[in-house]
């Protein structure tokens, strides 16, 4: 897919972006990229589709050596300047895995331009099976030491890749992944998850092999506005198992929220469509 390119005070950012419409801003998973969520972009006529390079994962790049950014906060703050530079007022955002926590604090900071927000197999309130696994404490320890560093190269490739992630991304983004975990606090979002006053649709699969179904479960029963789309298949990235039935349940879970009114005030042709089976929506 072709990208765009776009310059901020901080960052080279590069993105994906299709359509004309209300914008949708696609956040990627760690280690990720912004065509992860190519098979549903089709389905989701009407809406304008910008899929963020997030910093430090091969393609977004640093400007002027800056500190990479890791903690929530900071993660939040580079997208915030995409925003603000793209001179987006209002949007929607949809957040796979771990950026799913950036989705949620860039939400609970910019009540007014996130009007809401589409959770795909975010990470949970509490440590999930796979971060437990990868024991980011050491982990980082281990990267963090250079001659250990290097003997550590190929199992973490080999660790990544057993996880389902693809082949192809870069050490560098790897240890980066490993830095952003060990700097992760569940505290920090929780606190975000529970304090959303804007409509969430949490889009999860029962047999997600990286969270478990009750962390997602758990964070459902956490959100004031949050509505569940299950699959019982899909794994972790149901977006591209059932493309055509998500886009069609975040439409119509769009149409019957109060994001209806605000969005077609603006985007009329904007509309819902029900041509495919879905699962039920609670």
């Amino acid at each position: 897919m072709q990208f765009s390119q776009l310059e901020t005070l901080n960052y080279n950012f590069q993105y994906i972006e299709l359509g004309e419409g209300f914008p949708l801003i696609f956040m990627h998973g760690y280690p990720g990229r912004p065509q992860n969520f190519r098979k549903i972009f089709p389905y989701l006529s009407g809406f304008k589709i910008i899929s963020i390079a997030l910093p430090c994962l091969d393609y977004t790049t640093l400007k002027d050596n800056r500190k990479p950014p890791t903690t929530i906060e900071e993660r939040v703050d580079s997208i915030d300047e995409f925003l603000e530079k793209k001179n987006i007022k209002q949007c929607l955002v949809i957040a796979h895995s771990m950026a799913g926590p950036i989705g949620a604090a860039l939400a609970r900071r910019n009540r007014d331009k996130i009007l809401g927000l589409v959770l795909i197999a975010s990470v949970g309130l509490y440590p999930y099976k796979a971060f437990r696994k990868s024991k980011p404490e050491l982990t980082y320890k281990l990267i963090s030491t250079p001659v250990l560093r290097n003997l550590f190269k190929p199992l973490m490739s080999h660790v990544f890749y057993r996880l389902r992630f693809p082949k192809g991304i870069s050490v560098e983004a790897l240890n980066y992944v490993i830095h952003c975990a060990h700097d992760f606090c569940f505290i920090e979002h929780s606190k975000n998850i529970k304090s959303l006053t804007c409509p969430v649709l949490n889009i999860w699969s029962e047999d997600d092999h990286v969270i478990e179904m009750q962390s997602q479960i758990d964070l459902s029963k956490a959100l004031q506005k949050g509505t569940n789309l299950r699959f019982k298949t899909g794994g972790h990235n149901p977006q591209k198992e059932f493309p055509e039935q998500m886009a069609i349940g975040i439409k119509n879970w769009i149409m019957k929220s109060e994001l209806s009114a605000k969005i077609q005030k603006d985007y009329p042709q904007t509309k819902s469509v029900g041509s495919a089976q879905i699962p039920e929506i609670s």
